[in-house]
């Protein structure tokens, strides 16, 4: 059993959605070890700790760090075959994009037999955010031919995002395709409700009556909503808050101190900077969820949006943008899917007619998470099966 193991390449172990699920997945093994015949580990590809390392390392896993740019690649190519000749792994599964074929490339000779590709992000964003030469634009085309010559599985956060990426059997006949869902322990710890608010309210001293809407997610790093690099969308979820009075409460969790300043000034000058936290880096995210009245989703594009799949399972509803993967719905009573163009005031319509109707009660047994394949419980399996060629 201890031989089954996986290697995960990944840029790092911070608070990605990719990242979180991974972790989840190694505490997980780690808590059932006598049930599931895979163990993981890690390649770091940027070469330094992050905020998981630690946990990761004490349930089990080994982290490699290599350091992969323009002036490493050979010694990158050297420590990555090393690793793969002394490690025997069952399965390498890259989690970055078009990239996993260079790295597969750099393996040929020393890979296991089952290659997992795994696209995490828009498409828009591998152009916005790396594509912005002739040479990178080049290095796409490349990434996508050594995909299709070296990998034997392409999967994706949505079968939406695999479409955006021209990824289907016809241009791809070599490869097993299709989506595969991040996932976590649905069930989980049981968390009061009425603790979850009474907590939130103390810490941020918000008085009963006001309606605490939840943002999850990492900063922009423009302040500009039109930026090709404007992803999350947090500033026009702030906007929003302009034609919200002040029983309208917003915390917004994500990293932010590229941009903090900025961010601040322009709520002082919208004048709404008592209705805004800004919290940063949050562990307790569950528990915010547990205690919001509203998760606010309004993100230009996503894989798939596991923030709202995650609320959904404490019981928060969701307005989400419509260019959000509708496969990110579990519970469709909790969802709301709105268009983005129809601007900040008509979702502040939206927030007020969401949060002022009576919520639906669903329970954490309910079937359609039990057989949902963010279940964790149902995902593990299916790992096993794909890393194992069943």
């Amino acid at each position: 059993m201890r031989n089954n193991r996986v290697l995960h390449i990944v840029s790092s172990l911070g608070m990605g959605g990719a990242e979180t699920w991974l972790i989840k997945l190694v505490e997980f093994i780690n808590s059932n070890e006598k049930n599931v015949d895979i163990r993981i580990d890690f390649l770091v590809t940027n070469g330094k700790k992050d905020v998981f390392d630690d946990l990761a390392i004490k349930n089990g896993a080994q982290i490699h760090y290599l350091t992969l740019n323009g002036k490493t690649t050979f010694s990158f190519i050297k420590g990555f075959r090393k690793i793969l000749k002394e490690n025997n792994y069952l399965a390498v599964h890259d989690h970055q994009d078009i990239i996993s074929g260079w790295h597969f490339l750099f393996g040929l000779g020393r890979l296991p037999k089952v290659r997992v590709s795994h696209f995490h992000n828009p498409y828009y964003q591998l152009y916005a955010n790396y594509g912005t030469s002739f040479s990178r634009k080049i290095k796409i085309k490349i990434g996508y031919a050594l995909i299709k010559l070296t990998a034997t599985h392409i999967v994706g956060t949505s079968s939406k995002l695999l479409q955006e990426h021209g990824i289907n059997n016809s241009r791809y006949k070599k490869q097993e395709i299709g989506p595969l869902h991040c996932s976590f322990d649905i069930i989980g710890e049981n968390l009061n409700k009425e603790n979850c608010k009474k907590s939130i309210r103390e810490e941020f001293n918000i008085p009963l009556g006001k309606k605490i809407i939840l943002f999850v997610g990492r900063f922009d790093s423009r302040l500009i909503l039109t930026h090709p690099r404007h992803h999350k969308n947090s500033l026009f979820a702030a906007e929003i808050f302009q034609y919200l009075n002040s029983d309208y409460v917003l915390l917004m969790v994500g990293a932010n101190h590229y941009i903090k300043e900025d961010f601040v000034k322009f709520l002082e000058e919208k004048n709404i900077q008592e209705q805004i936290h800004l919290l940063g880096i949050r562990h307790d995210v569950e528990s915010l969820m547990c205690g919001s009245d509203l998760l606010l989703f309004p993100s230009r594009a996503e894989g798939l949006g596991m923030v709202a799949v995650e609320a959904q399972a404490t019981g928060l509803q969701v307005l989400v943008s419509d260019s959000v993967p509708q496969e990110c719905m579990v519970i469709e009573e909790l969802v709301n899917f709105y268009k983005l163009d129809d601007g900040p005031e008509k979702w502040a319509e939206k927030i007020i007619q969401i949060t002022n109707r009576p919520i639906p009660q669903i329970s954490k047994q309910d079937l359609r998470w039990e057989e949902s394949n963010f279940n964790i419980k149902v995902s593990i399996k299916e790992l096993e099966k794909l890393y194992m060629n069943k």
